[in-house]
Parts: structure tokens; C-alpha cells; sequence
């Protein structure tokens, strides 16, 4: 059992606690040796909760310690014109990367170079692909539906209010509504 924080900000460190059966026992072995008369001896009760988890967060803190973990994975963004071929040829690519990176030389950086070209040709055809098929044999309406849906546009069109309030006046006709919003625009 694994429980993880991420930082949205730098999102290759993760932040993690790792909640295993070996730091669990650890936590209870933690827990049975604590002295808790301090917090018996406390009349007041906030006091004594403060105490208690103060004592609670000291353990946890030891026994599952924050630990910074820089991801590994490269993470290609998840279009609907990726297929699983295209995500092994990305992780493929990233291990080249690596490879050319750690150990430079003109052998890995032309291995790295020519998969690069041929996978973003690949990449840019079935991206062609999957947006011939999806606007083929549409109509116009279809057509832009579909490109809003690309371009993650969403449907600006907004309900018109019902009623408006005035000098405590409560307008609710559709027509005088509109005369209100003319007026006070033509001032």
C-alpha cells in the first residue's frame, strides 16, 4: 500500500510515504514504547489532545518518512490518436535519450537522432490519420463540433437571466429585462 503526494508544479518529483508492513510495525513498535503520563497528566483537554498528537505525528513522521523520488517514466500525453505501438516507440526513445545522455557518443547520439526523426514522422501520420478519418463524410455541424472538441472549446452559449433586481425591484418579463440592459447601456 502506497499513498502519494505530487507536486503539480514539478512534476518529475513525487513526494511519497511508502506505508509497507515492515514501517507499519515500525509505527506500532513506535507507539507501544511512547511515555503517554504526560498526556494523562494534562487537565486540559486540548492541551492533552496537542500532546497526544504531537506524540502520533512524531511516529508517523519516523516511521513512514517523506521520501523525494524523481519519476523515471516518461509520460507521453494520452490523445486519442496514440496507440499503444506509439507509447512503446516513445519509451523506447526516452531509454536512447538516456543512453546518448549518459554515455555521448557519436554512435548513441546518431541512434538517438534517427529514431527521433523516424518517430515523429510517425507520430505526425497518425496524427493525419485520426483527423482525416474523424472530419471524412460530415457534415458542417459535425465538422465543428468535432474541432471544438480539438481545441477544448466549450459551449459559450449562456442562459439569459430570469429576473434582475433594480432599486429593490424585482424585474421578471423577458421584454423589460431587455429595456433595462438597453437603457443602461445607451447611458
Amino acid at each position: 500500500m502506497m499513498n502519494q503526494c505530487k507536486s503539480q508544479q514539478t512534476p518529475n518529483i513525487n513526494k511519497i510515504r511508502y506505508y509497507t508492513e515492515q514501517n507499519t510495525e515500525q509505527f506500532i513498535n513506535l507507539i507501544e514504547k511512547q511515555d503517554f503520563t504526560k498526556v494523562h497528566n494534562l487537565y486540559d483537554t486540548d492541551l492533552a489532545y496537542n500532546e497526544f498528537l504531537s506524540i502520533i505525528n512524531s511516529a508517523h513522521d519516523k516511521a513512514f518518512p517523506i521520501q523525494i523520488v524523481k519519476d523515471k517514466t516518461h509520460v507521453i500525453r494520452k490523445e486519442p490518436w496514440i496507440t499503444s505501438g506509439l507509447m512503446t516507440s516513445s519509451h523506447n526513445k526516452t531509454k536512447l535519450h538516456r543512453k546518448k545522455i549518459k554515455n555521448p557518443t557519436p554512435s548513441n547520439i546518431n541512434k538517438y537522432k534517427n529514431y527521433l526523426k523516424l518517430f515523429n514522422k510517425l507520430k505526425r501520420q497518425l496524427q493525419k490519420l485520426y483527423y482525416e478519418k474523424l472530419f471524412e463524410k460530415k457534415n458542417l455541424k459535425q465538422i465543428w463540433t468535432e474541432l471544438r472538441k480539438v481545441i477544448n472549446k466549450q459551449n459559450n452559449k449562456k442562459e439569459l437571466p430570469t429576473k434582475i433586481k433594480i432599486n429593490n425591484l424585482e424585474i421578471t418579463n423577458k421584454c423589460e429585462i431587455a429595456e433595462t440592459f438597453n437603457n443602461y447601456l445607451l447611458i
